[in-house]
């Protein structure tokens, strides 16, 4: 995200703790974004 222009370290924190956040039932996600998370359309 940071070579598409975001800059902004907190926004880039919340981002990566949200892709690295567990989900429940399944783990800790190793690539992509779970269907239907918050995060999807930004991606």
């Amino acid at each position: 995200m940071y070579s598409i222009g975001i800059r902004d370290k907190r926004v880039l924190t919340i981002v990566s703790r949200m892709l690295k956040a567990p989900i429940k039932g399944s783990g800790v996600p190793t690539r992509g974004t779970p269907q239907g998370g918050i995060l999807s359309p930004l991606l």
